[in-house]
């Protein structure tokens, strides 16, 4: 079970629950889905590695906050040209990445290019995030699956079979999951 804003969510099955609890372990970071309510971003569910939480960024009232940049940008690659201006035009505190303009077409083109997002920071271009989307019956983006860590955590792994295995377990998904309620 997921706590999410007032609202308890059962999610996902038991070996997909397992996957993400072993992901979570072995990259130290936090495994979350992100998805879209009408236009504005929300975290729908999240998994926490042992023993503790992480402190890790998350959506705050639209805004963008380091370390979740990946998720957001897999969820933006397929939209449409009106759609990805009003969801962008939406977001506060946006980064660098996504008011400029030229640079976000070059990002969401390699998004759609090689299918995941592996966003790097910091003084030395340390891993802090890797998103893969996750799609609806129809092949629609319906949510971004990512692994979000401080950078430590990810700097020494192999970020190929980790954006492999967060795909895997995204086609996986539930169907509905991607598509849950908004906490009230």
């Amino acid at each position: 079970m997921q706590f999410e804003g007032n609202s308890v969510v059962a999610w996902p099955a038991d070996d997909v629950g397992e996957e993400l609890r072993l992901l979570a372990a072995a990259t130290g970071g936090t495994v979350v889905l992100f998805g879209w309510s009408g236009d504005t971003l929300q975290c729908r569910l999240r998994h926490d590695p042992p023993p503790q939480p992480l402190v890790v960024p998350q959506f705050d009232r639209g805004a963008v906050l380091p370390g979740t940049e990946a998720p957001l940008h897999v969820l933006l690659a397929w939209l449409a040209p009106d759609v990805l201006e009003r969801r962008v035009a939406g977001l506060q505190r946006a980064p660098h990445s996504l008011s400029n303009r030229a640079l976000l077409a070059l990002r969401l083109t390699r998004v759609r290019e090689t299918g995941r997002d592996v966003v790097a920071g910091g003084v030395r271009g340390e891993v802090t995030s890797i998103a893969v989307p996750v799609r609806d019956r129809h092949g629609e983006v319906t949510a971004a699956l990512a692994v979000i860590a401080p950078s430590v955590y990810l700097e020494d792994l192999d970020l190929t079979t980790i954006a492999t295995d967060l795909g895997r377990i995204a086609a996986q998904v539930p169907a509905g999951a991607d598509t849950l309620p908004s906490p009230v």
